[in-house]
């Protein structure tokens, strides 16, 4: 019993602390967002974000959150840096390992972008 009493208490702080790391990964993402983006991208990026983390709560795969998290540093690191003209172009690599359901929703997120502004 100790070691299964052991063990949970060690996932369950783990887990507990993957929580507190994404929720302020969240949070340092909207805060750049606030400093960085125009009014109407903060509005489609905030969006954007919320409905991914939410997505990735449940997920339990280790190497899975690992690369979500990743990829979200990364994208602090290259918004932080970038002057005037936000934004990149993906390159062929990366638009080649998205998956079926993340090219549905970059193509959501062209269409929307392009949308006239009421």
């Amino acid at each position: 019993t100790t070691s299964t009493s052991t063990s949970t208490s060690s996932s369950t702080s783990s887990a507990s602390s993957s929580s507190t790391d994404a929720l302020q990964l969240y949070a340092r993402i909207l805060r750049l967002h606030r400093r960085k983006l125009p009014a109407a991208m903060r509005t489609l990026g905030d969006a954007y974000v919320r409905e991914e983390f939410r997505r990735h709560a449940s997920v339990s795969d280790r190497a899975l959150l690992a690369q979500f998290f990743t990829a979200w540093e990364q994208y602090l690191e290259t918004l932080e840096l970038q002057k005037g003209e936000i934004g990149r172009d993906l390159s062929e690599a990366e638009r080649a390992s998205l998956s079926e359901d993340q090219q549905l929703k970059l193509g959501e997120l062209r269409h929307h972008s392009r949308q006239p502004r009421t």
